[in-house]
């Protein structure tokens, strides 16, 4: 049925985006649903075991959100980063652009808080600032500098 078809998609979206990361040299998997709290779709690991908390969006409905789509996929990503607990990072939102498949996941669009992105590359840590769209191959340069 069209839940069965939305969670292929889904799935296939998360295993490109871990094979790009992968192949970028980060440790990233693919999350296990376990209990009842959700802990978002992809985990990349630093080397001192901080986690990165990627919910990841594909399908049609991800390749022109409205602000509001996007704000409500973001607050899921921060929550699914609360339930992860002490080790979360930063929760990020990825989006599959429009006629990028898995050979172009470092042109998807990633979110992320200003101020999260600014602490990967070496900053304090903030309160929370405006969200910021960038694509998933600089993600993976910020991610990198801030040692993961």
């Amino acid at each position: 049925g069209l839940m069965a078809k939305s969670k292929r998609i889904g799935t296939a979206a998360e295993s490109a985006l871990v094979r790009y990361l992968t192949d970028q040299g980060l440790n990233a998997r693919r999350v296990a649903l376990a209990g009842v709290l959700d802990e978002g779709d992809v985990h990349v690991i630093s080397r001192r075991g901080r986690v990165a908390v990627i919910e990841v969006k594909s399908g049609k409905q991800s390749e022109h959100p409205s602000h509001e789509k996007r704000r409500g996929w973001w607050d899921e990503a921060v929550r699914e980063s609360v339930n992860v607990g002490a080790a979360a990072d930063v929760p990020i939102l990825v989006m599959k652009r429009r006629g990028s498949g898995a050979a172009s996941v470092g042109d998807w669009w990633a979110v992320i808080d200003y101020d999260d992105l600014m602490f990967l590359f070496g900053g304090q840590v903030g309160i929370g600032g405006p969200l910021v769209q960038i694509t998933v191959g600089d993600l993976v340069s910020a991610l990198k500098r801030a040692g993961y």
